[in-house]
């Protein structure tokens, strides 16, 4: 397993992967609007929450374990800890939507559109704000030392092997 030296530069990695799995979300999307296949948006969709159980659930350890809490107390510029927690819980429970494809009919079928595309919306935009607040916060509020404490931490947690959901 590669030893983590930037912790703030995993964590932006990380969003870029994020990213890109929205890209092949927001395509699914595109072509269940289009041709209504419940089908192919399952697998879009259980694809999309497998990297959330799995990928997301260690970045957000990393961050709710580890790096908010030295965060906290600090002037991020507006954006508070507890609310980009919150959009971890949203995202977690978002997963309800599979649910809704089990003997989808036409309402249904725009409850699910509107779902994916609320999640979709939501995690680009908890990204930026990661990024620009959370990530630019951390990089001119702490130390070097305290990064250095951030990436060991990060790397016993990875050790372990239990973050998923």
């Amino acid at each position: 397993m590669k030893q983590i030296r930037d912790p703030l530069k995993e964590l932006k990695s990380f969003h870029r992967d994020a990213l890109k799995q929205l890209e092949m979300l927001e395509k699914a999307l595109a072509a269940f609007r289009e041709t209504g296949r419940v089908d192919e948006m399952r697998l879009s969709l259980e694809g999309f929450y497998f990297f959330v159980r799995k990928e997301m659930a260690l970045h957000s350890k990393d961050e709710e374990e580890i790096l908010f809490p030295l965060l906290e107390n600090m002037d991020l510029g507006g954006i508070d800890v507890k609310d980009i927690v919150d959009e971890h819980e949203y995202l977690r429970a978002s997963e309800e939507v599979l649910e809704l494809l089990k003997g989808a009919d036409r309402e249904t079928k725009k409850q699910i559109e509107s779902t994916v595309d609320e999640v979709i919306q939501t995690l680009r935009e908890h990204i930026r704000k990661e990024d620009v607040f959370i990530i630019g916060g951390a990089a001119r509020k702490l130390s070097r030392e305290q990064l250095a404490g951030i990436a060991g931490k990060m790397n016993e947690l990875r050790s372990g092997g239990n973050y998923g959901y």
